[in-house]
């Protein structure tokens, strides 16, 4: 009955993993997503995370005879990168930002992430128009630029 409604409503499940078990509903519908987020007032990451999931998907799709595979990722302790892709390269952590920096629990998870995966990096993506490095494995870009 899921994957039904997966293909009528365009809903995506995306697992989780990283400690905790389960799915996360991602709509590609970005009218039923807003109209859904209202309750969230204010919830600028989550609804830029379902922008940038409905953006990057397409990127990945198309590419002929490449694997990949989306997840979320959520440990036991909290910490969470709401969109990951992984294909033969590595892995790649996404996490909206309000602000031109991580804040610190934004940063923590990211870091949780980096620790688990060996294979990782994480893009941080905001609203500034800045390009920044926070370290070898992390950047900080504008989210036009994955739009």
């Amino acid at each position: 009955m899921l994957y039904a409604l997966e293909s009528i409503f365009l809903i995506r499940l995306l697992p989780i993993e990283g400690g905790t078990k389960g799915h996360v509903c991602i709509l590609e519908d970005q009218a039923e997503a807003k109209s859904l987020v209202q309750n969230k007032a204010g919830s600028v990451p989550f609804e830029m995370e379902g922008l940038i999931y409905r953006n990057i998907r397409l990127q990945f799709h198309y590419q002929l005879g490449k694997s990949f595979r989306f997840f979320h990722f959520r440990s036991r302790s909290g910490a969470q990168v709401p969109l990951a892709v992984e294909n033969q390269d590595g892995i790649l952590g996404i996490i909206a930002i309000k602000s031109h920096r991580p804040t610190r629990s934004e940063s923590a998870s990211a870091a949780s992430f980096l620790k688990k995966y060996s294979r990782s990096k994480i893009l941080y993506l905001c609203a500034d128009k800045q390009i920044h490095q926070v370290d070898d494995r992390s950047l900080i870009l504008p989210i036009t630029s994955v739009l």
